[in-house]
């Protein structure tokens, strides 16, 4: 029978020993930086750096035999090596995480035109991928990314997919704002705009037009575009969310009609301001 120290290729070493010396560089290391031969109970004879610089010189001599071994040990062990390379890869990872690390620096500092170009590569195709996703698939990658609900990043309310725009190149498929806080930023950038052209002609861009109230939110169309109302700028104007869409507002009806019903005292007085006419400006 053939004692443990006399199988090849390893030594054997006392467990309460923690140091080994490697056979090629001589040098006192940690057993960690050996590899462990499970079946013959021992650790390989030389470190793990002096083997791996072996088989880098190996591959480097032998290409062609490289390339065979490989081909060969996929034909062999090819069902499920995939899943069991990415189990390891992911263990070992979670087990050298500072190591691991270092190693990619390097790797990284010695080619880092490489590694750039990867990268590109890898967004765009992350890209393309979150971009052909079906309506289906993206209301299924919300559900699994927010179960609880999306949390507005403006409001900071946590609210369902219903409420927020479909963005196809966002992981979870939403915008970061919700819908009511999206339109309410995009007023104010479009009254920053229009701000100087209202006190040109006595609007008071903090006011509601029609109620007088303070901190109007929204820029209502005053002839609606559902009755031909344009862009221009002299047919925008600022309102409140109460006048502009709230219960009794003024939505897609007539505005006179609305205005002589909701504020009778204020229709000469809009009227003057020459509201919904004719302005070569637009927004």
């Amino acid at each position: 029978m053939f004692t443990l120290e006399q199988i090849s290729g390893c030594d054997t070493v006392d467990p309460m020993e923690e140091m080994k010396t490697c056979t090629k560089c001589r040098e006192t290391k940690s057993l960690t930086q050996f590899a462990s031969r499970k079946p013959q109970a021992g650790y390989a004879t030389r470190c793990r750096d002096c083997t791996r610089e072996y088989l880098r010189a190996y591959r480097r001599r032998h290409p062609d035999k490289w390339v065979t071994y490989r081909e060969t040990y996929k034909s062999r062990h090819g069902e499920g090596l995939a899943e069991r390379q990415s189990a390891y890869q992911a263990r070992y990872y979670r087990e050298n995480r500072e190591r691991a690390r270092e190693a990619w620096k390097r790797r990284r500092d010695a080619d880092p035109e490489k590694y750039r170009n990867k990268a590109r590569e890898s967004s765009r195709l992350a890209r393309e991928r979150l971009t052909q996703r079906t309506d289906a698939e993206l209301d299924r990658d919300f559900h699994r990314l927010r179960p609880a609900g999306k949390k507005c990043r403006s409001c900071e309310r946590h609210l369902p997919a219903e409420d927020f725009s479909v963005a196809r190149a966002q992981a979870d498929g939403r915008f970061a704002r919700c819908r009511e806080c999206d339109a309410f930023n995009y007023a104010q950038k479009k009254r920053k705009k229009l701000e100087p052209f209202w006190i040109s002609r006595g609007i008071d861009p903090r006011k509601c037009v029609y109620c007088g109230g303070m901190e109007p939110e929204d820029v209502d169309h005053f002839i609606p575009v559902a009755r031909g109302g344009s862009n221009e700028l002299s047919n925008l104007v600022p309102a409140c969310r109460g006048c502009n869409r709230g219960v009794g507002g003024k939505f897609a009806r007539d505005p006179w009609e609305w205005i002589r019903e909701a504020f009778p005292e204020q229709e000469q007085r809009l009227r003057d301001l020459n509201l919904g006419g004719s302005d070569s400006g637009t927004c």
